[in-house]
């Protein structure tokens, strides 16, 4: 089964966009078709930006969604990674893939060095095809 630590900006994706890859990566997370991995500082971030008012998420599915990551995924202590990155805001996702040896599911390549275990949501669903 493939591993993942998605980036937030999937999951903001994903309820924007129930249609899209992003919306397909969570599916595929809540069907057990992939192990999804994260951190308590991950969680923390997830939450912290899906209930900011300038996307106005209904805050019931918010919560269940939260509630369910948590359930399906696997709790990962980081360890601190030297890696230079754009933006120090996005370590724990890229820490937190490293440690699980998982893929990072994001939106943003520019955000993270070119990694072949950085992919975006397309090549998520991609590699899952291809593992059929």
């Amino acid at each position: 089964m493939l591993g993942v630590v998605i980036d937030t900006n999937v999951l903001v994706s994903a309820i924007l966009s129930p249609g899209g890859n992003p919306a397909r990566v969570l599916a595929s997370i809540f069907d057990g078709k992939i192990q999804l991995y994260y951190s308590g500082e991950i969680m923390a971030e997830y939450q912290e930006v899906l209930f900011r008012n300038k996307f106005g998420f209904e805050e019931g599915r918010v919560s269940l969604i939260l509630k369910t990551l948590e359930e399906f995924g696997r709790l990962k202590t980081l360890k601190a990674s030297t890696v230079l990155l754009p933006d120090e805001t996005d370590r724990v996702f890229y820490d937190a893939a490293k440690v699980a040896d998982a893929f990072l599911v994001t939106g943003n390549l520019r955000h993270y060095p070119e990694e072949e275990f950085i992919i975006t949501p397309r090549e998520l669903m991609e590699k899952m095809v291809s593992k059929l």
